[in-house]
Protein backbone atom coordinates (compact mmCIF):
# COMPACT_ATOMS: atom_id res chain seq x y z
CA UNK A 1 0.00 0.00 0.00
CA UNK A 2 1.23 3.43 -0.91
CA UNK A 3 2.15 5.34 2.25
CA UNK A 4 0.28 8.40 1.01
CA UNK A 5 -2.78 6.50 -0.24
CA UNK A 6 -4.66 4.52 2.41
CA UNK A 7 -7.71 3.81 0.25
CA UNK A 8 -9.30 0.48 1.16
CA UNK A 9 -8.13 0.45 4.79
CA UNK A 10 -10.86 -0.70 7.20
CA UNK A 11 -11.27 -0.37 10.97
CA UNK A 12 -13.96 -0.99 13.61
CA UNK A 13 -15.19 2.31 15.04
CA UNK A 14 -16.43 3.01 18.56
CA UNK A 15 -20.00 3.32 17.28
CA UNK A 16 -19.88 -0.45 16.61
CA UNK A 17 -19.64 -0.37 12.80
CA UNK A 18 -16.75 -1.05 10.40
CA UNK A 19 -15.62 1.93 8.31
CA UNK A 20 -13.57 1.74 5.11
CA UNK A 21 -11.57 4.54 3.50
CA UNK A 22 -12.87 5.07 -0.03
CA UNK A 23 -11.04 8.34 -0.72
CA UNK A 24 -7.76 9.61 0.70
CA UNK A 25 -6.78 13.18 -0.20
CA UNK A 26 -4.64 14.02 2.82
CA UNK A 27 -4.42 13.00 6.47
CA UNK A 28 -6.86 15.82 7.26
CA UNK A 29 -9.33 14.98 4.47
CA UNK A 30 -10.52 11.42 3.95
CA UNK A 31 -13.88 9.91 3.02
CA UNK A 32 -15.08 6.75 4.79
CA UNK A 33 -18.02 4.43 4.14
CA UNK A 34 -19.74 2.27 6.76
CA UNK A 35 -20.27 -1.30 5.57
CA UNK A 36 -23.68 -1.85 7.19
CA UNK A 37 -25.55 1.16 5.84
CA UNK A 38 -23.23 2.27 3.04
CA UNK A 39 -23.40 5.75 4.61
CA UNK A 40 -20.55 7.98 3.51
CA UNK A 41 -18.89 10.50 5.83
CA UNK A 42 -16.69 13.10 4.12
CA UNK A 43 -13.86 15.35 5.35
CA UNK A 44 -12.76 13.15 8.23
CA UNK A 45 -9.31 13.11 9.79
CA UNK A 46 -7.20 10.00 9.49
CA UNK A 47 -6.30 10.32 13.18
CA UNK A 48 -9.99 9.99 14.11
CA UNK A 49 -10.29 6.99 11.82
CA UNK A 50 -7.31 5.28 13.50
CA UNK A 51 -8.65 5.96 17.02
CA UNK A 52 -12.12 4.72 16.05
CA UNK A 53 -13.94 7.99 16.76
CA UNK A 54 -15.62 8.41 13.36
CA UNK A 55 -19.41 8.34 13.94
CA UNK A 56 -21.86 6.97 11.43
CA UNK A 57 -24.25 9.84 12.26
CA UNK A 58 -23.89 13.23 10.63
CA UNK A 59 -23.25 16.36 12.67
CA UNK A 60 -26.88 17.47 12.26
CA UNK A 61 -28.16 14.08 13.44
CA UNK A 62 -25.83 14.09 16.46
CA UNK A 63 -26.94 17.64 17.39
CA UNK A 64 -30.57 16.64 17.06
CA UNK A 65 -30.07 13.64 19.35
CA UNK A 66 -28.07 15.78 21.80
CA UNK A 67 -30.79 18.44 21.92
CA UNK A 68 -33.49 15.84 22.38
CA UNK A 69 -31.55 14.31 25.26
CA UNK A 70 -31.00 17.74 26.85
CA UNK A 71 -34.67 18.63 26.49
CA UNK A 72 -35.67 15.40 28.22
CA UNK A 73 -33.30 16.26 31.09
CA UNK A 74 -34.69 19.81 31.28
CA UNK A 75 -38.24 18.53 31.45
CA UNK A 76 -37.38 16.26 34.34
CA UNK A 77 -35.52 19.02 36.19
CA UNK A 78 -37.85 21.96 35.56
CA UNK A 79 -41.40 20.61 35.56
CA UNK A 80 -42.91 21.20 39.00
CA UNK A 81 -40.69 24.13 39.96
CA UNK A 82 -42.61 26.88 41.78
CA UNK A 83 -41.87 30.60 41.89
CA UNK A 84 -43.64 33.78 43.01
CA UNK A 85 -44.97 36.13 40.33
CA UNK A 86 -44.73 39.91 40.63
CA UNK A 87 -48.38 40.06 41.75
CA UNK A 88 -47.66 37.73 44.67
CA UNK A 89 -49.26 34.61 43.16
CA UNK A 90 -47.50 31.27 43.04
CA UNK A 91 -46.64 29.98 39.55
CA UNK A 92 -45.70 26.39 38.71
CA UNK A 93 -44.01 25.06 35.57
CA UNK A 94 -46.25 22.39 34.02
CA UNK A 95 -44.61 22.04 30.57
CA UNK A 96 -41.06 22.61 29.33
CA UNK A 97 -40.18 22.52 25.63
CA UNK A 98 -37.05 24.67 25.71
CA UNK A 99 -35.78 27.76 27.51
CA UNK A 100 -38.02 30.09 25.48
CA UNK A 101 -41.13 27.91 25.46
CA UNK A 102 -42.25 27.17 29.01
CA UNK A 103 -45.83 26.80 30.22
CA UNK A 104 -46.78 27.88 33.74
CA UNK A 105 -49.93 27.70 35.84
CA UNK A 106 -50.97 30.34 38.38
CA UNK A 107 -52.50 29.37 41.70
CA UNK A 108 -55.93 30.50 40.45
CA UNK A 109 -55.73 27.98 37.61
CA UNK A 110 -54.73 30.39 34.83
CA UNK A 111 -52.32 28.83 32.32
CA UNK A 112 -49.82 30.93 30.34
CA UNK A 113 -47.73 29.40 27.54
CA UNK A 114 -44.51 30.22 25.70
CA UNK A 115 -42.71 32.18 28.41
CA UNK A 116 -38.95 32.59 28.90
CA UNK A 117 -37.56 30.59 31.84
CA UNK A 118 -35.45 33.52 33.08
CA UNK A 119 -38.55 35.73 33.33
CA UNK A 120 -40.42 32.99 35.16
CA UNK A 121 -37.60 32.59 37.66
CA UNK A 122 -37.62 36.35 38.35
CA UNK A 123 -41.40 36.44 38.70
CA UNK A 124 -41.82 38.55 35.57
CA UNK A 125 -44.88 36.73 34.26
CA UNK A 126 -48.29 38.43 34.03
CA UNK A 127 -51.57 36.73 34.84
CA UNK A 128 -54.09 37.95 32.18
CA UNK A 129 -57.03 37.20 34.51
CA UNK A 130 -55.58 38.99 37.53
CA UNK A 131 -57.17 42.05 39.13
CA UNK A 132 -56.58 43.16 42.68
CA UNK A 133 -60.30 43.16 43.50
CA UNK A 134 -60.68 39.63 42.15
CA UNK A 135 -57.57 38.63 44.05
CA UNK A 136 -59.11 40.08 47.20
CA UNK A 137 -62.58 38.57 46.75
CA UNK A 138 -61.13 35.13 46.12
CA UNK A 139 -59.79 35.20 49.70
CA UNK A 140 -56.22 34.62 48.48
CA UNK A 141 -55.07 37.56 50.61
CA UNK A 142 -56.75 36.08 53.66
CA UNK A 143 -54.93 32.84 52.92
CA UNK A 144 -51.63 34.72 52.98
CA UNK A 145 -52.32 36.43 56.30
CA UNK A 146 -51.26 34.06 59.07
CA UNK A 147 -48.68 32.20 56.95
CA UNK A 148 -45.46 31.66 58.86
CA UNK A 149 -42.04 30.01 58.76
CA UNK A 150 -39.01 29.60 61.02
CA UNK A 151 -35.87 31.36 59.77
CA UNK A 152 -32.30 30.06 60.18
CA UNK A 153 -31.92 31.96 63.48
CA UNK A 154 -34.91 30.23 65.05
CA UNK A 155 -37.27 33.21 64.78
CA UNK A 156 -40.91 32.72 63.79
CA UNK A 157 -41.99 35.01 60.92
CA UNK A 158 -45.77 35.50 60.47
CA UNK A 159 -47.67 37.68 57.98
CA UNK A 160 -50.08 39.93 59.92
CA UNK A 161 -51.00 42.37 57.13
CA UNK A 162 -51.11 42.00 53.34
CA UNK A 163 -51.63 45.07 51.15
CA UNK A 164 -49.96 43.82 47.95
CA UNK A 165 -47.01 41.65 47.00
CA UNK A 166 -44.59 44.54 47.58
CA UNK A 167 -46.10 45.69 50.86
CA UNK A 168 -46.69 43.19 53.63
CA UNK A 169 -46.17 43.40 57.38
CA UNK A 170 -44.69 40.49 59.29
CA UNK A 171 -44.30 39.78 62.97
CA UNK A 172 -40.91 38.51 64.14
CA UNK A 173 -41.01 36.41 67.32
CA UNK A 174 -37.62 35.46 68.76
CA UNK A 175 -39.16 33.76 71.79
CA UNK A 176 -38.67 36.80 74.03
CA UNK A 177 -39.70 39.89 72.09
CA UNK A 178 -42.06 40.44 69.19
CA UNK A 179 -41.34 43.10 66.56
CA UNK A 180 -42.94 44.03 63.23
CA UNK A 181 -41.31 44.74 59.91
CA UNK A 182 -42.39 45.88 56.42
CA UNK A 183 -41.17 43.60 53.65
CA UNK A 184 -42.17 41.82 50.39
CA UNK A 185 -43.65 38.44 49.53
CA UNK A 186 -40.47 37.53 47.64
CA UNK A 187 -38.34 37.83 50.79
CA UNK A 188 -41.01 35.98 52.74
CA UNK A 189 -41.16 33.08 50.26
CA UNK A 190 -37.36 32.80 50.14
CA UNK A 191 -37.20 32.89 53.98
CA UNK A 192 -34.79 35.82 54.08
CA UNK A 193 -36.47 37.81 56.85
CA UNK A 194 -34.95 38.17 60.32
CA UNK A 195 -34.64 40.76 63.08
CA UNK A 196 -31.76 43.21 63.40
CA UNK A 197 -30.47 41.49 66.53
CA UNK A 198 -30.69 37.94 65.16
CA UNK A 199 -27.30 37.98 63.47
CA UNK A 200 -25.67 39.66 66.47
CA UNK A 201 -27.06 37.04 68.85
CA UNK A 202 -25.81 34.21 66.67
CA UNK A 203 -22.27 35.67 66.50
CA UNK A 204 -21.74 36.54 70.18
CA UNK A 205 -19.71 33.80 71.85
CA UNK A 206 -18.12 32.60 68.59
CA UNK A 207 -14.45 31.73 69.12
CA UNK A 208 -11.43 31.51 66.84
CA UNK A 209 -7.70 30.90 67.06
CA UNK A 210 -5.50 33.64 65.62
CA UNK A 211 -2.57 32.81 63.36
CA UNK A 212 -0.19 33.16 66.31
CA UNK A 213 -2.23 30.73 68.45
CA UNK A 214 -4.22 33.14 70.66
CA UNK A 215 -7.88 32.40 71.39
CA UNK A 216 -10.33 35.24 70.72
CA UNK A 217 -14.08 35.41 71.42
CA UNK A 218 -16.72 37.79 70.05
CA UNK A 219 -18.27 39.62 73.03
CA UNK A 220 -20.08 42.40 71.12
CA UNK A 221 -21.45 42.44 67.57
CA UNK A 222 -22.99 45.54 65.96
CA UNK A 223 -22.22 45.07 62.27
CA UNK A 224 -19.78 42.99 60.22
CA UNK A 225 -17.35 45.92 60.33
CA UNK A 226 -17.89 46.78 63.98
CA UNK A 227 -17.45 44.05 66.55
CA UNK A 228 -15.42 43.53 69.74
CA UNK A 229 -13.31 40.49 70.53
CA UNK A 230 -11.80 39.44 73.84
CA UNK A 231 -8.44 37.73 74.30
CA UNK A 232 -7.80 35.09 76.96
CA UNK A 233 -6.08 37.64 79.21
CA UNK A 234 -9.19 39.88 79.14
CA UNK A 235 -7.85 42.41 76.63
CA UNK A 236 -10.59 43.63 74.24
CA UNK A 237 -10.17 45.01 70.75
CA UNK A 238 -12.52 46.34 68.05
CA UNK A 239 -12.16 44.70 64.65
CA UNK A 240 -14.21 43.37 61.71
CA UNK A 241 -15.67 39.92 61.08
CA UNK A 242 -13.42 39.30 58.06
CA UNK A 243 -10.25 39.65 60.15
CA UNK A 244 -11.85 37.57 62.90
CA UNK A 245 -12.54 34.65 60.51
CA UNK A 246 -9.03 34.78 59.02
CA UNK A 247 -7.41 34.86 62.48
CA UNK A 248 -5.59 38.09 61.66
CA UNK A 249 -6.57 39.98 64.83
CA UNK A 250 -3.51 40.98 66.88
CA UNK A 251 -3.37 41.67 70.60
CA UNK A 252 -1.94 45.17 70.17
CA UNK A 253 -1.71 46.10 73.87
CA UNK A 254 0.71 48.74 75.20
CA UNK A 255 2.92 46.15 76.87
CA UNK A 256 3.39 44.29 73.59
CA UNK A 257 4.63 47.39 71.76
CA UNK A 258 6.81 48.88 74.50
CA UNK A 259 10.58 48.29 74.20
CA UNK A 260 10.27 46.56 70.82
CA UNK A 261 13.31 47.24 68.58
CA UNK A 262 13.07 48.05 64.86
CA UNK A 263 15.56 48.95 62.15
CA UNK A 264 15.34 52.16 60.15
CA UNK A 265 15.80 52.49 56.40
CA UNK A 266 19.04 54.42 57.04
CA UNK A 267 20.60 51.54 58.98
CA UNK A 268 19.93 52.74 62.54
CA UNK A 269 18.01 50.71 65.11
CA UNK A 270 15.44 52.34 67.34
CA UNK A 271 13.29 51.34 70.32
CA UNK A 272 9.73 52.16 71.37
CA UNK A 273 10.07 53.95 74.73
CA UNK A 274 6.51 55.31 75.09
CA UNK A 275 3.18 54.04 73.70
CA UNK A 276 -0.02 56.06 74.15
CA UNK A 277 -1.88 54.67 71.15
CA UNK A 278 -1.01 53.60 67.61
CA UNK A 279 -0.98 57.23 66.42
CA UNK A 280 1.17 58.59 69.28
CA UNK A 281 4.32 56.53 69.80
CA UNK A 282 7.74 57.76 70.99
CA UNK A 283 10.92 56.12 69.69
CA UNK A 284 14.61 56.55 70.51
CA UNK A 285 17.55 55.93 68.15
CA UNK A 286 20.87 54.43 69.22
CA UNK A 287 22.55 57.82 69.29
CA UNK A 288 19.89 59.13 71.70
CA UNK A 289 17.77 61.00 69.14
CA UNK A 290 14.08 60.93 70.17
CA UNK A 291 11.06 61.27 67.86
CA UNK A 292 7.58 61.86 69.28
CA UNK A 293 4.07 61.24 67.90
CA UNK A 294 5.05 58.57 65.39
CA UNK A 295 2.57 56.18 63.73
CA UNK A 296 2.94 52.51 64.65
CA UNK A 297 2.44 51.40 61.04
CA UNK A 298 5.30 53.69 59.90
CA UNK A 299 7.49 52.37 62.74
CA UNK A 300 7.01 48.80 61.49
CA UNK A 301 7.90 49.85 57.92
CA UNK A 302 11.01 51.69 59.07
CA UNK A 303 11.57 55.36 60.03
CA UNK A 304 14.67 57.17 58.84
CA UNK A 305 16.95 58.96 61.27
CA UNK A 306 16.22 62.72 60.97
CA UNK A 307 19.87 63.36 59.96
CA UNK A 308 19.87 60.58 57.35
CA UNK A 309 16.63 61.18 55.48
CA UNK A 310 18.51 62.23 52.33
CA UNK A 311 21.09 60.17 50.41
CA UNK A 312 23.71 62.86 51.08
CA UNK A 313 24.30 65.16 54.07
CA UNK A 314 26.41 65.98 57.11
CA UNK A 315 26.63 64.17 60.40
CA UNK A 316 28.85 65.95 62.95
CA UNK A 317 32.15 66.51 61.05
CA UNK A 318 31.45 63.79 58.44
CA UNK A 319 30.15 64.41 54.97
CA UNK A 320 28.38 61.23 53.79
CA UNK A 321 26.85 59.81 50.64
CA UNK A 322 24.82 56.61 50.56
CA UNK A 323 26.81 54.16 48.45
CA UNK A 324 26.00 50.50 49.12
CA UNK A 325 23.07 48.54 50.54
CA UNK A 326 23.39 44.87 51.51
CA UNK A 327 20.98 42.46 53.18
CA UNK A 328 22.60 43.27 56.54
CA UNK A 329 23.40 46.98 56.45
CA UNK A 330 23.75 50.26 54.54
CA UNK A 331 27.18 51.76 53.80
CA UNK A 332 28.06 55.43 53.31
CA UNK A 333 31.07 56.93 51.55
CA UNK A 334 32.34 59.37 54.21
CA UNK A 335 34.94 62.11 54.42
CA UNK A 336 35.83 63.96 57.62
CA UNK A 337 36.41 67.71 57.36
CA UNK A 338 38.41 67.68 60.61
CA UNK A 339 40.87 64.79 60.33
CA UNK A 340 40.70 64.07 56.58
CA UNK A 341 39.40 60.48 56.98
CA UNK A 342 37.76 58.92 53.90
CA UNK A 343 36.16 55.49 53.56
CA UNK A 344 33.01 53.38 53.81
CA UNK A 345 31.17 53.53 57.14
CA UNK A 346 27.86 52.28 58.45
CA UNK A 347 25.55 54.58 60.42
CA UNK A 348 26.82 53.03 63.66
CA UNK A 349 30.45 53.55 62.55
CA UNK A 350 29.76 57.23 61.91
CA UNK A 351 28.36 57.65 65.41
CA UNK A 352 31.52 56.16 66.94
CA UNK A 353 33.94 58.05 64.67
CA UNK A 354 36.55 60.05 66.56
CA UNK A 355 39.15 62.32 64.94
Amino acid sequence: MNYHDRTGESKLQQCGYIATIISYISYKNITVQFNDTNKTIKQCKYQNFKTGTVNNLSVAERCKNHNQKNNQTCKQNYIGQTFTASNGQKITIIEYIDTYHVTVQFEDGTIVKNRYYGNIKNGEVTNPNFTFEKYKTNNIISNRVGSSFINKYGEKITIIEYINYRNITVEIDDGINKTTKKTTTKLFDTKKIYSKNALAKSKIGETKLTTNGEKITIVEYKTANNLTVEFEDGYRKKTCYKLFCSGSVRHGSTQDNLHTVWKSSSGFTYEVIKYDNKQHVTIQFEDGTILNNQNMSAIRRGISHPNFQKPTGNYKTLFFKRTLKTSDNIYYNCSCSNCGFTGLLTANDMMSHRC
